[in-house]
């Protein structure tokens, strides 16, 4: 390897590196009581801007691998400054061209490094909301939810200086997912303590349900999939939680209790995906859905219309082209994580924190996205390796 393509593989991975922090910066605060106390739309709005334009200019010199010259990288940046503002100012939703410059852009990624780096961002923009609530730079919201073992009482929710428990809740779960594979947790009895700990915590300090049934069920899908290694139980372990949502969005009005009790258990998250379906139906390309999360609703006064399973989202929102290429995607991702087994326990987490979450769909939650190309190449380079030896041999 030359000299060349090893300076471009170390500029890619900076891009790559402080754009995902970027964006994970921008994802904690604005889910933050200090976008709100301190009005940080006008910082989210430039930063977005800055991000897309280095994901641009990285994704510029991954296609172009060869020695550059400074005028080079000059007119590369110049090119993706313009695109980046060109899409900004016509106004286009840039979620998904960022998902897209995300994954392609992690060609380079080590996967272990990458991983560490989850922990660490993560982990300090956590601290650092939580201290500042600690110290009442920015409130604690507290909220009220029931409590599940005395029936009528109210229990607190407190969330440290986030917007929403839930909030604090998903960036725990990340936290969790990254620590699980860095130290190679396989559901043994040190993994099985440390999900009741952080579980425990969640539910009772925070009182975030999600998060914490999520984190604890997670140890026992760590343990099927370890203990029933076929490919064939995989595939319906893979696939029941996305057949499960849209039977029981379709059996809704059938007023069946037994959809009607799920529908309880999940909050309501059933009902509301069939409310959603009725007035917009589904559409081929997508369509605008005037979603307004319980957080705004609060703030600003209007009607909560939220579409929490990410299925439901994922087809009502987005459209049956983007749905049925994300789950061809999301299995090829699966096939190719076969045999990495830590790995492949944490996508099919992901896929059962989709009944009640959109987390499945967000890069910046369901950060193992990022890994999809640098464990397709780590895959095809041991094939031919072992390829190579067979031959020898």
């Amino acid at each position: 390897m030359n000299l060349s393509v090893i300076k471009n593989i170390y500029i890619t991975n900076v891009l790559l590196y402080f754009s995902f922090f970027l964006y994970v910066t921008c994802f904690v605060l604005s889910n933050s009581e200090l976008a709100y106390t301190y009005n940080l739309n006008y910082f989210f709005g430039w930063s977005l801007r800055l991000l897309f334009f280095l994901l641009v200019f990285c994704f510029c010199i991954i296609c172009f691998e060869k020695k550059w010259s400074a005028k080079q990288y000059i007119i590369c940046a110049f090119c993706a400054f313009c695109v980046a503002a060109v899409a900004f100012n016509i106004g286009i939703d840039l979620t998904l061209p960022i998902y897209f410059l995300l994954l392609v852009d992690a060609v380079h990624l080590d996967i272990s490094h990458f991983l560490k780096y989850v922990i660490i961002i993560y982990g300090v923009l956590l601290l650092s909301v939580v201290l500042l609530s600690i110290f009442n730079i920015i409130p604690n919201t507290v909220s009220y939810g029931v409590d599940p073992f005395n029936p009528g009482q109210m229990i607190e929710r407190h969330a440290f200086g986030f917007s929403q428990v839930n909030h604090l809740g998903s960036i725990v779960f990340v936290i969790y997912i990254a620590v699980v594979l860095v130290f190679k947790l396989r559901g043994n009895i040190f993994h099985f303590f440390f999900c009741l700990i952080v579980s425990f915590c969640l539910y009772f300090v925070v009182n975030t349900k999600t998060a914490a049934i999520m984190i604890l069920g997670s140890f026992f899908i760590v343990k099927l999939v370890n203990t029933f290694h076929s490919k064939v139980f995989i595939s319906l372990l893979a696939s029941f939680p996305c057949i499960l949502s849209f039977v029981l969005v379709y059996l809704y009005s059938s007023n069946l209790k037994i959809v009607g009790f799920f529908d309880e258990l999940l909050s309501h998250r059933i009902s509301l995906a069939y409310s959603i379906l009725d007035n917009y139906g589904i559409s081929l390309l997508g369509q605008y859905i005037p979603l307004v999360s319980t957080t705004e609703a609060r703030r600003t006064g209007l009607t909560a219309l939220v579409l929490d399973n990410a299925y439901m989202h994922l087809l009502l929102r987005y459209g049956v082209v983007l749905f049925v290429v994300f789950i061809l995607f999301y299995s090829y991702f699966i096939y190719i994580s076969f045999e990495e087994k830590g790995i492949l326990s944490m996508l099919i987490v992901f896929l059962y924190c989709g009944i009640t979450e959109t987390w499945l769909i967000r890069i910046e939650i369901d950060f193992l996205l990022v890994l999809f190309i640098p464990i397709l190449l780590s895959n095809k380079l041991n094939q031919n390796k072992m390829l190579n030896s067979s031959l020898h041999d």
